[in-house]
C-alpha cells in the first residue's frame, strides 16, 4: 500500500499525486517522510510542494505524540518474574455489555471524548471537505476553508478528537488546534472569522491588481500612442488611394458615350470626385486627430465608469492595454474594409458583397467584444462587467454631448436674438 501511494507521486496528473501525499499524511508512516521531502525539493506545483510540507509536519507530530506517550505496560518491573507468573486467586468472570452507541447530536456543541455513530457516506464526505479545507488554505482562501471544515464536522463529529483534523483546523486559522477546533464549532465566530477572511481576500486582490496596474509606465503608453497613430495616418490613406483607383478603373469601363450625348448621368460625371488630392490628405489627417481626441476621451469615461462599476486600475494601465489590443487588431479592420468595398465594386450585382459584408460585420461583433474584453482585463472584473462599462461609458459620452449641444444652442439663440434685437 505505501510503496503504490509513493510511486503515485511520479504521476503526471497534479490530482493523483494530491491524493497520494494527503493518503501518505494519513497513514502517519514515517516510512513516507523521505518520498514527502522529495516531493517537496522537487515539484513543479507549489500547492503540492507545500502540501507535502505540510503532510511530513503531521507525520513527525503524530510521531512525537506517540513517543511520548507512557508504555502499556503493569506497575511490575521487567525483572520481576513474579509478574509473569499466573495469578492463583479466581477472579469472578463478568459478562461484557457492550455500550449503546450514541447518536450523532442535532446541536452545534460537540463533546471531546465521545464516539457518535456516522454513516459511512457521511464519513466520507467529511473526508473529502477536509482534503477541499486544506486545499483552500493553500490557496489563501481560508473563508472557504473554514467552511468546509465546518460542515465536515457536522457530517462527523467525531472528528473533533482527530488529529489530522486538528492539524488541518490550526493550518486554517492559525491557532492551537483545541482552540481553532472551538472556533469551528461556535457559530459566532466561525461567522467572525469567515467575514476577516473574506475582507482579507478581497483585500489581497484588490492590492494584486493595483500592483499589475501600476506595472504600466508613460513611457510605454507613448510607445503605443504613436503606434496607434501612425496606423491611423498611414492605413486610412492607403485605404483612401487605393478604394479612388479602383473606383476610378471600373466607371472608366463604364463610359457609354450615347448616354452623354443625351445628357444622362454618366461615368464621367463621376470621375472628377475621385481625384486624391493633398487637400483630401489634409481632411484625412484631421478626421484621424479628431478620431484621436474621442478615442481618449472614450477611454477616460471607461476609467470613470469601470471605477463605479468596482473595477481596480490605473488611466495610464488602461491606455496601456487598450492602445496595445488596438495596434494589432485596427491593421485588420483597415484591410477589410479595403477588400470588402473592392469586392462590392467588383461584383456589384451578385451575392457577394452581401457575403463580404457579412464577414465584414462579423468581424466588428468580434473586435467589440475584444474590446470589452480588454477592458475587463484592465480593471479586473471580465468581459462582463467590461461590456457593461463600455455601455456606462457610451451613455455618459451621450449625455455629455447632449449638454454640450445644449449649451452651444443656447449659446447660438443667445447669440441670435441679441443680433436680431439691436437696431442696425
Amino acid at each position: 500500500m505505501l510503496e503504490d501511494l509513493i510511486a503515485q507521486l511520479q504521476s503526471r496528473d497534479p490530482a493523483e499525486r494530491r491524493q497520494a501525499i494527503i493518503a501518505l499524511g494519513r497513514t502517519k508512516n514515517l516510512d513516507a517522510l523521505t518520498a514527502l521531502q522529495n516531493v517537496y525539493r522537487t515539484d513543479t506545483d507549489s500547492e503540492l510542494r507545500e502540501l507535502a510540507r505540510k503532510a511530513g509536519a503531521y507525520i513527525r507530530q503524530q510521531a512525537d505524540a506517540a513517543a511520548s506517550a507512557p508504555p502499556p505496560m503493569s506497575s511490575a518491573s521487567v525483572d520481576d518474574e513474579d509478574a509473569y507468573k499466573p495469578s492463583t486467586a479466581s477472579v469472578p468472570l463478568r459478562m461484557y455489555t457492550p455500550p449503546a452507541p450514541i447518536e450523532k447530536p442535532r446541536a452545534e456543541a460537540r463533546t471531546s471524548g465521545r464516539e457518535f455513530t456516522v454513516s459511512r457516506d457521511d464519513s466520507e464526505r467529511a473526508k473529502g471537505l477536509m482534503d477541499s479545507a486544506l486545499s483552500a488554505n493553500m490557496r489563501g482562501d481560508n473563508a472557504r476553508a473554514m467552511r468546509d471544515l465546518a460542515q465536515a464536522i457536522k457530517l462527523n463529529p467525531n472528528l473533533i478528537n482527530d488529529k489530522y483534523f486538528g492539524s488541518v483546523a490550526a493550518s486554517v486559522t492559525g491557532t492551537s488546534g483545541d482552540e481553532a477546533v472551538r472556533m469551528i464549532v461556535d457559530g459566532a465566530q466561525r461567522k467572525q472569522f469567515v467575514d476577516d477572511a473574506t475582507t482579507k481576500v478581497k483585500r489581497n486582490v484588490r492590492d494584486e491588481k493595483m500592483a499589475n496596474a501600476k506595472q504600466s509606465n508613460s513611457g510605454g503608453v507613448l510607445f503605443e500612442l504613436i503606434i496607434y497613430l501612425a496606423i491611423n495616418i498611414v492605413f486610412p490613406i492607403i485605404l483612401a488611394v487605393v478604394v479612388v483607383q479602383v473606383a476610378r478603373a471600373n466607371f472608366a469601363g463604364m463610359e457609354d458615350p450615347e448616354l452623354a450625348a443625351l445628357g444622362e448621368f454618366t461615368a464621367a460625371d463621376v470621375l472628377p470626385f475621385l481625384d486624391v488630392s493633398v487637400g483630401g490628405l489634409i481632411i484625412v489627417g484631421l478626421i484621424v486627430t479628431v478620431e484621436l481626441i474621442m478615442t481618449l476621451f472614450q477611454a477616460f469615461m471607461i476609467h470613470i465608469a469601470a471605477l463605479l462599476l468596482g473595477g481596480v486600475g490605473t488611466f495610464v494601465h488602461l491606455l496601456d492595454v487598450m492602445l496595445s489590443f488596438y495596434n494589432r487588431f485596427q491593421p485588420i479592420l483597415y484591410v477589410l474594409l479595403g477588400l470588402n468595398f473592392i469586392i462590392v465594386i467588383a461584383t456589384i450585382g451578385s451575392f457577394i458583397p452581401a457575403c463580404s459584408t457579412i464577414v465584414l460585420v462579423g468581424f466588428m461583433l468580434y473586435y467589440v467584444f475584444k474590446t470589452a474584453s480588454k477592458v475587463g482585463e484592465a480593471y479586473g472584473t471580465g468581459a462582463g462587467l467590461g461590456f457593461l462599462t463600455l455601455l456606462v461609458s457610451s451613455i455618459i459620452i451621450g449625455l455629455v454631448n447632449v449638454v454640450l449641444i445644449s449649451l452651444a444652442g443656447n449659446a447660438l439663440a443667445g447669440l441670435l436674438t441679441q443680433f436680431t434685437t439691436t437696431p442696425l
